[in-house]
């Protein structure tokens, strides 16, 4: 009894053993699934011979030619080219605001949101009556463009909110923090 047992164990570790000893399968049901070939952006499929990604869609702008690029100099002809639209909604500016702006910039925009305690760089985008602020100087295109693209530590919100709301925020900013 005992010798067939260990036969038996023994049986079993070397039938589990070869089983996993080679991951890939022999047989290919769908070969042209079974390895997807990925194309990097900058990249012509060798398979197809189609272009990646290389053309840029239709009606884009090339970069260096968008008044929406990171930096001081870039804000402030964002801040002369932008044309404000005329369906400004300060109501949504407020809850877009709320949500997006407060956390960091406090929610009457004296800079004393409850990241302040983690990135003490956090700039007041308001003052308490009295007090002057190199940030009112800024238009609301200026706001809009540094909700866009972000400005020193602070990151860009093109991607998390629509343009719509960065007007609105931008101009809420403007007119009512600002008043």
């Amino acid at each position: 009894m005992k010798r067939v047992s260990t036969l038996l164990l023994i049986l079993s570790v070397g039938v589990i053993s070869t089983s996993c000893s080679d991951l890939t399968r022999h047989y290919h049901w769908f070969t042209d699934m079974h390895h997807s070939p990925g194309i990097d952006a900058q990249q012509i499929d060798e398979r197809s011979g189609r272009i990646g990604n290389l053309l840029p869609p239709e009606g884009s702008i090339a970069y260096g030619e968008s008044v929406y690029e990171y930096g001081v100099a870039e804000a402030d002809l964002a801040a002369a080219k932008l044309v404000v639209p005329a369906n400004i909604d300060l109501d949504k500016g407020k809850k877009k605001y709320d949500i997006y702006c407060s956390p960091c910039h406090g929610v009457q925009g004296y800079g004393d949101g409850a990241i302040k305690k983690k990135w003490p760089s956090i700039r007041p985008l308001a003052a308490k009556e009295g007090k002057n602020l190199p940030v009112y100087s800024y238009n609301i295109q200026k706001f809009y463009h540094v909700a866009t693209m972000g400005f020193a530590t602070m990151s860009g919100y093109a991607t998390q909110t629509s343009e719509e709301d960065r007007w609105n925020i931008a101009a809420y900013i403007k007119n009512v923090l600002q008043k």
